[in-house]
């Protein structure tokens, strides 16, 4: 006797639609009104959420913060909810594709906007491209833009929080630091979302210690507080020294990389005391420890203690101590002669909770002559096995040029001068136009622009882009896209342009696997052929270039010829170089 499919266990079905794509999901529901209603269930469509979403808007902190008006809300039907943020991901690739085909200044800067405005919606869209990394199955220039869109909504999320405490009026203290400072100002880091995980794995790893020694949570969390945070901080140094690499935990002195809290967490740096403070901090509030942050302590709060507090600190080796007041006395004695003074001026003062504007103040004025170098700067071997050795996780160092960035708009933003604030908004903006264009879509009016040419221009597209990248030469011997190998550090790189200088010396613009653009003498680098580019790891190569510009210059990688094929916006950029440069020439002949 036939069996009709719908005549099936509805059970069966929901094991079929298990390995289902959600297109063919969709047209599922087109069959009949029984497979319909099958298809909408909650159960098939709130793990897909949760995986695709919900676990990159909760696992990011920083995501629901960047356009708070858009917060991410699940109604009751998953299905439907699935649909929502499905059309918002494949909205945000067509604009991206867009922007792409762009060759309107006003139609670019609208589409970029449009993207930004979408906040918090977008995100995990953006994420992915940016971690799935330059590939063979979107064009070069979608992953670009949406780097440089994701990275300009951090860098918006930044902004707002320097505006906020740098306002006169705010005199807030500090609430868990690490989630309200230290992780806004990790955006400052373009490998932010590779370094983000690793916070997530230390949290868990603590976690389970915990769980593995308390069988019954209840019972760890009815121990005082200063037990719990005694233990917690265990289970914190012990999962912290297993990720610290051993090279960073023998530096002497505190580099950029100290003050970037996900570097930490990732082992790539060894921490500056109140920045793993922070990290004690967050991790005692997830057990129920109240803790309030001060200069050089955190004060744990602790009704079970006489005084009702106990006070932690960490030493220039990164060690933690636990003290009650009457140690932390005995210990300030030994300091300073007097026990009237201690009592008196220098307990009060080193207690003295700390405000969100003053620690903005160490990190931007007290803390800057150490974030002048990174751990990359102080490396002898600047090759990719030193970048691997000394940073496997980001593949990709600090740049003190970031740091120097907002260091310089919170030194606008905090400045009483009028004349220097206005000096340095004029510059401020021609930085931005420079470095971080399409910053200028959220910096301007926030530095109070008037009818400045600089603050009024239109964001301007591809070309304008790569012009500002101070590109030498054009593609004369057709090398755009081809690898070559320095002959003297084996380093490889790609070229952008070719050049030859007045005394017939011939020049190649190359961009190294940080993105970095350098100009070499062409007899001091080899060509590549496609049989000896294909004995490369192309894969590896082209991951390192994640965070580059390369989505700027190439659209994909050719297996074939063994080369990355130039955009349509670089290849119209050489056209344009070259026709300029054959008119100069007519020029000074004539």
């Amino acid at each position: 006797m036939p069996c009709l499919a719908y005549d099936l266990p509805k059970e069966l079905w929901l094991m079929v639609f298990e390995f289902l794509d959600y297109d063919d999901l969709f047209q599922f529901r087109l069959c009949c009104r029984q497979f319909n209603k099958t298809v909408t269930i909650d159960w098939i469509w709130s793990d897909r959420c949760r995986k695709r979403w919900l676990k990159s808007d909760q696992d990011d902190p920083l995501a629901l913060r960047i356009n708070g008006d858009k917060t991410v809300k699940r109604g009751k039907d998953w299905f439907y909810y699935f649909r929502f943020r499905n059309r918002i991901d494949q909205h945000t690739l067509k604009v991206l594709h867009s922007i792409r085909e762009c060759e309107d200044e006003d139609a670019y800067s609208h589409n970029i906007e449009s993207l930004i405005k979408l906040g918090a919606l977008a995100v995990p869209k953006l994420k992915k491209l940016e971690l799935d990394s330059y590939n063979d199955a979107t064009p070069y220039e979608v992953t670009y833009l949406a780097r440089q869109v994701l990275l300009t909504m951090r860098h918006k999320n930044l902004f707002d929080f320097i505006d906020s405490a740098s306002s006169t009026d705010t005199d807030e203290w500090v609430h868990y630091s690490e989630e309200t400072v230290f992780l806004p100002l990790a955006a400052m880091d373009l490998a932010f979302n590779r370094l983000l995980p690793h916070r997530i794995k230390i949290m868990e790893q603590v976690n389970f210690q915990v769980k593995r020694e308390y069988n019954d949570i209840s019972e760890f969390m009815i121990l005082p507080p200063t037990l719990r945070i005694d233990k917690l901080m265990k289970y914190l140094f012990e999962a912290l020294n297993s990720a610290r690499l051993l090279h960073v935990r023998q530096r002497a002195r505190y580099y950029l990389d100290d003050f970037m809290l996900l570097r930490v967490y990732a082992g790539e740096s060894k921490g500056h005391p109140l920045v793993l403070l922070s990290i004690i901090q967050a991790v005692s509030d997830l057990y129920k420890v109240e803790t309030v942050m001060c200069e050089e302590f955190l004060i744990v709060r602790d009704p079970k203690i006489r005084d009702g507090e106990t006070y932690i600190t960490i030493s220039q080796a990164g060690t933690p101590r636990i003290f009650t007041r009457k140690n932390l006395i005995a210990s300030m004695c030994r300091i300073f002669p007097s026990r009237q003074v201690v009592l008196s001026a220098v307990i009060p003062k080193l207690l003295q909770p700390l405000k969100t504007r003053d620690l903005l103040l160490k990190i931007f004025d007290e803390w800057s002559p150490y974030c002048k170098k990174s751990y990359w700067n102080a490396v002898t071997d600047k090759s990719l096995n030193s970048l691997l050795q000394y940073m496997p996780k980001s593949r990709f160092p600090v740049r003190v040029s970031d740091y120097d960035y907002f260091q310089a708009y919170w030194k606008i933003k905090t400045s009483a001068q009028r004349a220097f604030r206005n000096w340095g908004q004029n510059h401020f903006l021609k930085f931005i136009d420079s470095q971080y264009p399409h910053d200028k879509l959220i910096v301007g009016a926030r530095l109070g622009g008037n009818d400045d040419e600089i603050y009024l221009e239109e964001l301007s597209r591809g070309q304008d882009l790569i012009h500002k990248k101070h590109i030498i030469g054009t593609n004369s011997a057709n090398l755009a896209g081809k690898i070559v190998a320095d002959t003297r550090l084996h380093m490889k790189y790609v070229v952008l342009t070719d050049s030859v200088a007045n005394n017939g010396s011939e020049y190649l613009t190359l961009m190294d696997p940080l993105g970095e653009i350098n100009v070499l003498l062409k007899s001091d680098v080899q060509v590549l052929e496609p049989d000896d580019v294909g004995s490369l790891d192309i894969k590896g190569f082209i991951k390192l270039l994640s965070l580059s510009d390369l989505g700027l210059f190439f659209t994909k990688f050719d297996q074939v010829r063994g080369l990355f094929v130039p955009s349509d916006i670089f290849v119209n950029y050489l056209e344009s170089k070259s026709s300029s440069i054959d008119t100069d020439a007519t020029t000074q002949y004539s």
